[in-house]
């Protein structure tokens, strides 16, 4: 006993020396004390902690450095030890204390804050303790490649082979193939604390990984991305004098409410660590983002370019979806700053139609010399284009022109690079560029990947879902209030352009130009994305985006519950008298409505207690075998009946197709070019096709369920039973 609560202790330091002191020293040592207040250095530690350790060792691996336990406590330590002594000395030069009123809350706020925190975490361990078992598919994908660093000290090459067929329709595996679908800052923060706390000898005989610290680590970062989004919300609205109000009740929906449903601890139990990632680095570099344009700070953008580099490097669907999110939020921060009526003025000069004339005639240059040599380009397909459409771009591109010779738009243009975008910016673009394109290139950085993310949409999962799966996904009460708030926000962005009412709806606005970029960009993106992606050019699988809309929806549904209640009171003592009754039962209905609906979801995805004695016969099996199997026999194995078959593979750690895997029923069906040597060999193993599948891809061993898929090998001559249990047999195949 006092062995397992000495090691717990020693997992908790290990997890604050890697995932919170590194981000804390940085915030301390490099940033003056003005800039963040204390909640917010204990929030954004985690996120600069993660993206610190991802970088240096992906670039430790890739100059040769063996990642084990020596080098990364040397590592880690001599980075912890100059960020000490960097803090040391800002400390030592900046003795004044600057107090920042925005994160002042009242003694009833802060208690509010502390029982909705301490809510959360609640709920969510209680969802966790039925859920924590490692078992999930997902989240042993994952761990294969975290055993295989830890087992080779290096960074992987994501690869696995494939069984092909001949033109003689002979079966046989191929060399190893690249795969895009996983990226190594994915998995280096599990390597690390997998190696620094122990965890080999912890769970020996057991492989490191098959424990729960791989989601106490993602349960950790989940917490911190609702964290990171309050103070997020803090800052957008910082003009809003009710915006303490607007992130407590943000906290509320993505909190308690809501708190085991998709993207939140239903993510963390079944692994997917791209997506929970991606809820961190999404605000957190949005956030980086308002601070370095509102408040002028180009250390801030530093930051965000450091941010953009390490969600890259973690998560291409997540870093595809920020690219259109920041792409919107880019495009209504430039339309704030134009003058429409003076764009409309001068398209009637003699400067427009030299302009478009100018245009025009370069298309049909270019449109020309496209066709006469062939020249193909994917995405705009110019050499498709006809006239009408060439005269529209041409229009399009000379409204854009004059926008950006307004004087007013030049002048923002010139503060941004006076101000926030350094010359230093830029040089980490350019070094942050260079490491994508000769350091170290992510998997996904090929043709064939990027071109099956972009385009039109091949399959029905990606042509969009309809608004009421959006709303189911989001939640409705949330998703209701958060369109409600997306119009207000909209409305008064609007009302603020108009010249006789300008004044009065600046004054009152909730945010300033970039916090009104910011969260209309990122939800409209969003939205846009999920329910009509063949406009944006999008082939992603529509559901899949659609869970990254909870974060901005909850920000202005919590917007919209202040503001309409905060109209609603200042009706009560102006002029227009409203009823006390009517605004409290107004309130009450609405609270109900988000509560009922909330708590209704984290019921329906409560669990029941999963079968870990199943599992356990699993993993008992797998490392029998996994000691007894020579290196070039290889397993086939049934993933529809056998309880954590996904995790055997990370017992051989050998390639990740090891053992061969009979998928669920409905994909040989569905694909009809899928291979059938797995299905048939499991089904049909005293068959011809299934017999020459086993001699060309020399599988020697069959793992299956004993009350599903026994008989039909107990029954044959040709096997010999070598383990059985209630939940498994295993069988060897005689030689021949």
């Amino acid at each position: 006993m006092l062995n397992f609560i000495i090691s717990q202790i020693y997992f908790i330091l290990i997890i604050i020396f890697l995932l919170f002191l590194p981000g804390y020293l940085i915030l301390c040592g490099v940033f003056k004390r003005e800039h963040f207040s204390a909640i917010e250095r204990l929030v954004l530690a985690v996120p600069i902690s993660f993206t610190l350790i991802t970088l240096l060792i992906i670039i430790s691996g890739t100059l040769g450095m063996p990642i084990n336990k020596m080098f990364l406590w040397i590592l880690f330590g001599v980075v912890n030890i100059i960020l000490l002594a960097l803090t040391f000395f800002r400390k030592r030069k900046d003795k004044t204390k600057t107090e920042n009123k925005l994160f002042n809350f009242s003694k009833n706020q802060t208690r509010l804050i502390i029982i909705l925190i301490a809510l959360t975490v609640i709920i969510k361990s209680f969802y966790l303790i039925n859920a924590i078992f490692p078992t999930s598919t997902d989240l042993a994908h994952h761990m294969f490649w975290v055993e295989k660093i830890v087992a080779t000290e290096q960074l992987p090459e994501y690869q696995e082979s494939l069984i092909e067929f001949t033109n003689e329709n002979v079966p046989y595996l191929t060399e190893p193939e690249k795969i895009a679908d996983f990226i190594v800052g994915e998995h280096l923060i599990f390597v690390a604390v997998s190696l620094l706390s122990n965890q080999k000898e912890i769970t020996a005989p057991l492989p490191s990984t098959v424990s729960s610290f791989p989601s106490l680590i993602l349960l950790i970062i989940n917490l911190t991305s609702i964290l990171t989004v309050f103070i997020l919300t803090q800052r957008l609205f910082e003009k809003y004098k009710h915006v303490a109000w607007v992130s407590i009740f943000v906290l509320l929906f993505l909190g308690p409410l809501y708190a085991i449903s998709s993207s939140q601890a239903k993510f963390v139990s079944g692994g997917a660590i791209g997506n929970i990632l991606g809820d961190l680095f999404i605000p957190t570099i949005f956030y980086f983002i308002y601070r370095a344009f509102a408040h002028k700070r180009p250390a801030m953008l530093m930051l965000t370019v450091l941010f953009g580099a390490g969600l890259a490097y973690t998560h291409h669907l997540s870093a595809f979806i920020f690219g259109y999110a920041f792409g919107f939020s880019l495009l209504i921060l430039c339309l704030l700053q134009i003058d429409f009526k003076q764009l409309l003025s001068d398209l009637f000069k003699l400067r427009s139609v030299m302009i478009l004339t100018i245009l025009f005639t370069t298309q049909i240059i270019l449109n020309y010399f496209l066709e006469k040599y062939s020249i193909k380009i994917p995405v705009l397909k110019i050499e498709e284009l006809k006239i009408s459409l060439i005269i529209i771009l041409s229009f399009l591109g000379n409204i854009f022109i004059l926008s950006i010779l307004q004087k007013e738009f030049k002048e923002t243009i010139f503060d941004w690079f006076r101000t926030t975008i350094k010359h230093y910016v830029f040089a980490l673009v350019v070094l942050v560029v260079c490491m994508f394109t000769f350091f170290y290139v992510p998997s996904y950085l090929n043709k064939d990947a990027i071109g099956s993310a972009t385009g039109a949409p091949t399959k029905s999962t990606r042509v969009g879902i309809s608004l009421t799966e959006l709303m189911y996904k989001s939640g409705e009460a949330r998703f209701t209030l958060g369109i409600i708030g997306l119009a207000i926000i909209i409305l008064i962005t609007l009302l603020t352009r108009h010249p006789k009412t300008r004044e009065y709806f600046n004054r009152i606005s909730p945010a300033n130009q970039y916090g009104q970029a910011i969260i209309i960009g990122w939800t409209v993106a969003l939205i846009a994305m999920s329910l009509a992606p063949q406009y944006l050019k999008v082939n992603i699988i529509s559901s899949r985006i659609a869970n990254y809309i909870i974060f901005p929806i909850t920000i202005l549904s919590g917007f919209a519950v202040v503001w309409i209640f905060d109209i609603l009171h200042q009706r009560r003592t102006d002029k227009t008298y409203l009823p006390k009754i009517l605004v409290s039962a107004t309130f009450t209905l609405v609270f109900l409505f988000v509560l009922t609906n909330g708590m209704r979801d984290n019921s329906s995805s409560l669990k029941e207690l999963p079968n870990v004695q199943d599992a356990m016969q699993t993993y008992h099996a797998s490392e029998r075998l996994a000691k007894i199997l020579k290196d070039e026999d290889l397993m086939v194995k049934d993933h529809n009946y056998i309880v954590a078959d996904s995790w055997i593979k990370i017992f051989f750690a050998r390639d990740y197709n090891m053992p061969l895997s009979r998928a669920y029923f409905k994909r040989y069906e569905t694909n009809p070019y899928r291979e059938t040597c797995t299905l048939k060999m499991i089904s049909q193993p005293s068959t011809p096709e299934a017999e020459q599948c086993f001699e060309n891809l020399n599988v020697s061993t069959v793992m299956v369920h004993t009350n599903h898929d026994a008989s039909q090998f107990n029954n044959s001559s040709d096997f010999s039973r070598i383990y059985q249990n209630d939940e498994l047999s295993v069988y060897f195949r005689k030689e021949k």
